[in-house]
Formats: structure tokens, sequence, C-alpha cells
């Protein structure tokens, strides 16, 4: 049965992407992208779609995961360690080091949910969000878990699923 809100997939390059996601931010819209890399895993995996909002008037915090432009003019979406100031520094659930200080405009956006499958996970609040936070001050741990994580075993409460071939990417 086809879905009258059913959308055309593209795939864009970040050249591409980059310019149409801060417009339609600007504009305060909401936006859904897929994922590419395996920097966020066990929380966002490749291939799994993320909805981003507006960060321009929203209090950023560690434990956030956000969209933002690194200085060197690549787009990275990684979880908040530390806010500094003006500043943030970032950190992907699956590195072990942050970077930064990123300024808080190069901040596009706020991740508040991710998808598999059909059902939407929340990240900006509840349970994820203190997972999230958990997670990042287990240093100790988190390489035993990532290396659960790429294997496909459950983490956190949830089953991780390889992307199937006719998957949207971004």
């Amino acid at each position: 049965m086809p879905n009258s809100e059913a959308r055309a997939t593209r795939e864009l390059s970040t050249r591409h992407l980059a310019p149409l996601l801060e417009e339609a931010l600007h504009a305060g819209r909401m936006v859904r992208m897929t994922v590419t890399g395996g920097s966020m895993i066990p929380f966002i995996g490749h291939g799994e779609t993320v909805e981003l909002v507006p960060a321009a008037d929203r209090r950023l915090a560690p434990g956030d995961v956000v969209l933002a432009r690194m200085p060197t003019s690549e787009y990275v979406l990684h979880r908040i360690a530390r806010v500094a100031g003006h500043s943030v520094f970032l950190q992907g659930d699956a590195q072990a080091v942050a970077v930064g200080p990123v300024s808080r405009d190069a901040v596009m956006a706020v991740a508040s949910g991710v998808y598999r499958g059909n059902r939407r996970v929340a990240l900006d609040s509840g349970l994820m969000h203190v997972a999230g936070l958990v997670w990042m001050r287990g240093a100790v741990i988190r390489p035993f878990a990532i290396r659960a994580a790429r294997s496909g075993k459950a983490l956190v409460g949830l089953r991780r699923r390889r992307p199937s071939a006719d998957a949207p990417s971004a």
C-alpha cells in the first residue's frame, strides 16, 4: 500500500547537503538524515536515521547529541562532552577523546531522536539521555561495549539491526 506521506530519498554529498540542512534548520524546521560512519556506536549506528531540531535557542548541555560544523569545515554528529563558556567539546560515543573547543555558534542542531525501523527512540530526554551521560563517564567499559555493539549484541536495552541493502542513505 503506498503511503501518501512517502517522500523521495536522494543521496547527497556533504558539500550539497550542508547548505540545505543549514537553510532548513535556520528556518526552524526539523530535519531527518541518515547517519554514515560508526563514531556514535552504540547509540546511533551507520545507516540509522536521526531527527534533528534547530540548536539556535536551546540550552546545550553535556550528553546532548549535536550536529556541528567543525573548524575544518567537516560536519560531525557527536555528543557534547563538556561546555566551557561559549564553546563545547565533542566526542563520538565510540571515541576515546573529546575534540574542541568548538564554538557554540557552530552547533547547528540537536538530535532529538533516532529511528530503528519504524520505531522512534528519543535521544534528548529520559532514559536515553541519562544512558548517554553514563556512557560518556564509563570509559573503562566502553571498549568492550563497543565491540559487543559492533558485533550486533544488545546494549542499553537496544538491539542493533544491520541496515538492509535498500536502506536510505544521506
